[in-house]
């Protein structure tokens, strides 16, 4: 995706490709659980492999909530808002937390000021105690990683590589609005 100027590993989609063709402003594919006051997070859930080219057509191209000991192996190319984003449920029977998880996440975003990998929590719960074993991101605008109200996760190995554009950062770690609490243990 994108050309060998753009520190692009050099590798083609393989696997399973979700592409959006027409509509916009949808998520690609969303992983959460049904929500309610006696419904619980998701787990044991296993995501490997897949590509998802959001074309600029999808706001977020895989957007996760609440999931516990699970895996998730993707790529993702320019999305509009995200191309990963973990968050929290809003109304759980239990801890809405997403946690203990393994992510793999490969992103590109040369066209949108979008970051690659968002984490994101509320007051009541967050995205804390996963393993991100392997993250690559090469982006031209925006940030590549926002973490907002997230902690203690674990960073293995990560790659932000910035192909010019309007990019400043390639890691954000700051408080969100809703729990005015910061990033803790990154």
């Amino acid at each position: 995706m994108g050309p060998s100027s753009s520190h692009d590993v050099g590798t083609s989609p393989t696997g399973t490709v979700l592409k959006a063709i027409t509509n916009t402003g949808f998520v690609g594919l969303t992983v959460a659980p049904v929500e309610g006051a006696s419904a619980q997070r998701l787990e044991a859930v296993r995501i490997i492999g897949l590509t998802i080219n959001a074309n600029s057509r999808m706001t977020k191209g895989l957007l996760i909530k609440s999931a516990f000991r699970s895996e998730f192996d993707v790529t993702v190319f320019e999305a509009t808002t995200s191309g990963v984003e973990l968050g929290v449920a809003t109304t759980l029977g239990e801890a809405a937390d997403i946690q203990r998880n393994l992510f793999r996440i490969t992103g590109r975003q040369y066209t949108n000021s979008a970051p690659i990998l968002r984490l994101t929590g509320s007051s009541a719960a967050n995205t804390s105690f996963n393993v991100f074993q392997y993250v690559d991101c090469a982006h031209y605008n925006g940030s590549a990683i926002i973490c907002e109200n997230s902690d203690n996760n674990e960073w293995l190995s990560v790659r932000c590589a910035m192909a010019g554009g309007s990019a400043t950062y390639s890691i954000e770690f700051r408080g969100g609005s809703s729990a005015a609490q910061s990033c803790r243990a990154e």
